[in-house]
C-alpha cells in the first residue's frame, strides 16, 4: 500500500510531461532565432503551430531590424539580410493555372514578380527555377523555387519558396553578396537545412 502514493505521483508526472509535449509549437506566425550550440550559425524557427519549421544560417554576427520596413522584421547575419513570409494560396489564386506542387509555386512566383514589377518597372527579374528536391537530414523531401530581383546598380535580392501545405507557401527573401553562383549555394544550404519541428522538440524549447 505504501507504493500507491508513489505510483500516483509517477502517473501525475507522466501526465504533466505528456501535456507539455502535446502543447507543441506556438502559432504566432513569427520568427525566433537562436545561436547554435556549436557557434558560427543561427537557427531560425518560423512558428506556425504544427507546421513549424526551422533552417540554419551560417554567420557570426546577428542583428534584428524592425524599423526599416514597418510591420516586418529583417534579420542581418554578417553581410546577409533575411526576411520570412507566409503566403496563402488565396492571395495568388488568380495566377494559379493547374494543380500540384510545381503549379502552386509557379503561381506564387508570378504573383510576387508581378507585384514587384508594378512597383518598380525598372527591376530586372531572373527566374532561376532550381526545382530541386532536397532532403533535410535524410527526411522530408521538399520542392524549392528560386528567383532574383535586381535594381540597376544595386545588390541582388533572392527569393526561395517551398510549400508548407497545399495552400501555404513559405518564402525566404534574402539580400546576398557575391556572385549569383555563390548566392545559389547559400540558398541551397537553407533549403537543405529546412525541416519540420516536432511537437516534442517544441515542448523542450523555452520560447522568448
Amino acid at each position: 500500500m505504501r507504493s500507491r502514493p508513489l505510483r500516483l505521483a509517477s502517473l501525475a508526472l507522466l501526465a504533466m510531461t505528456a501535456t507539455s509535449a502535446l502543447a507543441g509549437c506556438p502559432d504566432t506566425k513569427s520568427t525566433v532565432v537562436f545561436n547554435s550550440r556549436q557557434g558560427g550559425s543561427y537557427l531560425f524557427y518560423y512558428l506556425l503551430g504544427d507546421r513549424t519549421v526551422r533552417f540554419t544560417v551560417e554567420g557570426k554576427s546577428f542583428r534584428m531590424d524592425t524599423g526599416r520596413i514597418p510591420g516586418h522584421a529583417l534579420y542581418e547575419i554578417d553581410d546577409k539580410v533575411l526576411q520570412m513570409d507566409r503566403v496563402d494560396r488565396k492571395n495568388f489564386a488568380s495566377f494559379v493555372r493547374g494543380d500540384g506542387e510545381e503549379q502552386t509555386l509557379d503561381a506564387q512566383a508570378r504573383y510576387e514578380q508581378h507585384y514587384v514589377q508594378s512597383m518598380a518597372p525598372e527591376v530586372v527579374i531572373t527566374d532561376l527555377g532550381a526545382r530541386t528536391r532536397t532532403e533535410a537530414e535524410g527526411k522530408n523531401p521538399r520542392l524549392f523555387r528560386i528567383w532574383k530581383f535586381q535594381m540597376p546598380e544595386s545588390q541582388a535580392q533572392y527569393s526561395l519558396t517551398t510549400l508548407m501545405d497545399a495552400d501555404t507557401v513559405l518564402m525566404i527573401s534574402a539580400s546576398l553578396p557575391g556572385t549569383e553562383e555563390e548566392a545559389l549555394g547559400v540558398l541551397r544550404s537553407y533549403a537543405a537545412s529546412l525541416q519540420a519541428v516536432s511537437k516534442t522538440d517544441c515542448a523542450r524549447i523555452k520560447w522568448p
